[in-house]
C-alpha cells in the first residue's frame, strides 16, 4: 500500500503537494494558485491540510458551475463562439466554392488539348479536299506547320508527366 492511500484521514491530515495533487487531480502549480487564494490550506512548507484542502476544492468548483450557470454573460460567450464556429463554416465552405478541384482541372485540360491536337491534325486533309491543286510540298509544309503549332502543347505534357514519374 503506498504511503498516500494508507493516512488516516481527520481534520489534522497533512500531506504534500504531490500528494494532494494526486487526490484531487490538479497540477502542484494549480495547488499553490489555489493556497493564495484561499482555497487550499496550507499546513506549512511544502504542506497542505488534506480534508480542509479537498473541502474547499471542492466548493470552489460547486461554486464555479454556479456562477457559470447563473452568469448571463456565460450565454453570451456560448453565442459568441457559436457565431464565431458558424462564420468559420460558411467562409470555408465559401473558399471550397470558389477553388477548383486540381484533379477535375487537369482531366479538362487534358480533354481541351486532346480536342485541339484532334482538330488541328485533320486541317491539312481538310485543305486538301478543298483545294485539290496543291502539290504534295505543300501539304507537307501545312502538316510540319501544325506538328509545330502543336508543340508547345505535347512538350507541356511531356514535362507534366516527367514531373509526375520523378
Amino acid at each position: 500500500m503506498s504511503k498516500t492511500s494508507s493516512k488516516i484521514l481527520n481534520s489534522k491530515t497533512v500531506v504534500t503537494a504531490a500528494e494532494l495533487s494526486a487526490y484531487i487531480g490538479i497540477s502542484p502549480r494549480s495547488i499553490r494558485e489555489h493556497v493564495a487564494t484561499g482555497v487550499i490550506t496550507r499546513a506549512g512548507p511544502g504542506k497542505y491540510l488534506l480534508k480542509k484542502s479537498v473541502t474547499g476544492y471542492a466548493r470552489w468548483l460547486q461554486g464555479r458551475a454556479s456562477k457559470r450557470r447563473d452568469d448571463p454573460m456565460e450565454e453570451s460567450r456560448a453565442r459568441l463562439i457559436g457565431a464565431k464556429a458558424t462564420l468559420v463554416e460558411r467562409q470555408l465552405k465559401h473558399l471550397n466554392d470558389r477553388y477548383l478541384d486540381r484533379a477535375e482541372v487537369d482531366q479538362t485540360w487534358i480533354e481541351i488539348k486532346q480536342s485541339l491536337r484532334d482538330t488541328l491534325s485533320t486541317i491539312p486533309a481538310r485543305v486538301a479536299r478543298r483545294l485539290p491543286h496543291l502539290d504534295s510540298h505543300a501539304l507537307g509544309v501545312l502538316e510540319e506547320e501544325v506538328r509545330d503549332a502543336l508543340k508547345p502543347v505535347d512538350d507541356d505534357d511531356a514535362e507534366k508527366a516527367a514531373a509526375a514519374h520523378a
